[in-house]
């Protein structure tokens, strides 16, 4: 009878289990959906005969548009969650990554390093160059500043943390490595072939691509914190 009750509690819990990675399954899929929403609202802008001030609101590089909130949103959701991991875990690596994504919040809504690029512009009288702009290479060197701010304890976590704060590091240099490709890589990229017939797709590929990498920020966020449920 023993023998009975506890196979029974453990193939519930298997299906518990199961349950729940296939809501993460299904919660990648919807995220991913919402993306293509938005990419799709972008390019249905180029089938009007004249874009008014609410249609701006449907691309995806209009400031405070709808695929922009929505990538505020997804900053915010990995920084809150990541918040709960640390006060529930007492890992200062989730602290470290929820204040990374509230900066990526800050940043991207209030355009905090292009307003400061530009100081660093006019306070080093930094000029074009290489088919950049000054303000382009304003906004590299803040970006890297504020990398450099969380460089030393994602660095030390990522080589003298245990092996959660490890993989949890590693998963997020790789996510912020795609962001960054296109939101910076991409973004450079266009600035260099600005005048490039067609270069204007480069726009989609840099927003578009930023939105997927953060709803890929959202969903690993929400699979640290399952894991953690099941462990």
């Amino acid at each position: 009878m023993k023998l009975t009750l506890s196979s029974i509690r453990q193939n519930q819990e298997l299906t518990n289990i199961n349950s729940l990675y296939n809501n993460l399954k299904r919660l990648l899929y919807f995220l991913l959906l919402i993306d293509l929403f938005f990419i799709c609202l972008h390019l249905y802008t180029f089938t009007l005969p004249e874009i008014s001030g609410s249609d701006k609101l449907l691309r995806l590089d209009m400031d405070f548009g709808y695929a922009e909130m929505f990538q505020y949103l997804q900053y915010l959701t990995a920084a809150i969650i990541l918040l709960y991991l640390f006060f529930k875990e007492h890992k200062f690596i989730f602290l470290v990554w929820s204040f990374f994504h509230l900066v990526l919040f800050a940043d991207d809504a209030f355009q905090f390093h292009e307003g400061f690029g530009a100081q660093f512009v006019q306070a080093f009288g930094v000029r074009n160059a290489f088919g950049l702009r000054g303000q382009d290479f304003g906004e590299l060197a803040i970006s890297a500043l504020l990398g450099l701010f969380f460089a030393l304890p994602i660095l030390y976590h990522l080589f003298k943390g245990d092996e959660r704060s490890q993989n949890v590091t590693i998963h997020y240099i790789i996510l912020t490595g795609i962001l960054i490709f296109f939101g910076v890589g991409i973004d450079i990229l266009h600035s260099l072939l600005k005048f490039v017939p067609g270069s204007s797709v480069l726009t989609i590929v840099e927003d578009a691509g930023e939105i997927i990498a953060g709803s890929l920020i959202v969903w690993y966020s929400f699979y640290v914190l399952v894991k953690r449920e099941i462990q």
